[in-house]
């Protein structure tokens, strides 16, 4: 199922919502996969190349180190009912839903909002691809993610 997706793509543009500054036009507010991959060499260049995962005290290693990673580095790959909503929230204020924004942030020296957004617009590739079936959504995500190792989207136990 995974090698027939035919997945599309748009620019990340700002628009007036100062809640919701970025969104991609051409997607669609119908169910599907997105993923969201880091594309900008120059970019790339100040990102720290390490996380520090939340997890329980029990895990002893708590960074993911990704040092040897060159662009395009996946950062996430998601499920969701309305794809062209769920682009517009990871990048906004929301701190319960804006998961792509608030983890770029922790991959940079203290950056600003306004700085994280231009950063994510200029460095980011956002696909998608509508699928209808809950069930495949479930099952493609968890497939494209142990298959493609996002970034942002691996974590350790609590």
């Amino acid at each position: 199922m995974w090698s027939a997706l035919k997945w599309q793509s748009g620019d990340l543009v700002r628009v007036a919502n100062k809640n919701q500054p970025l969104t991609v036009k051409e997607s669609p507010k119908a169910p599907g996969l997105y993923r969201i991959t880091w594309v900008g060499v120059e970019g790339w260049a100040n990102v720290l190349k390490f996380i520090e995962v939340k997890s329980t005290l029990k895990v002893a290693d708590r960074l993911l180190e990704f040092e040897n990673l060159k662009p395009p580095v996946l950062l996430t790959i998601g499920k969701t009912t309305n794809i062209h909503e769920r682009i517009c929230q990871h990048f906004g204020t929301n701190v319960n839903n804006n998961r792509v924004i608030s983890r770029i942030g922790k991959l940079l020296p203290k950056p600003v909002y306004s700085e994280l957004v231009e950063l994510a617009r200029l460095n980011l590739k956002v696909e998608w691809v509508q699928i209808d079936s809950w069930v495949d959504r479930c099952l493609l995500e968890k497939y494209g993610a142990a298959i493609a190792y996002p970034i942002l989207d691996l974590e350790a136990e609590h």
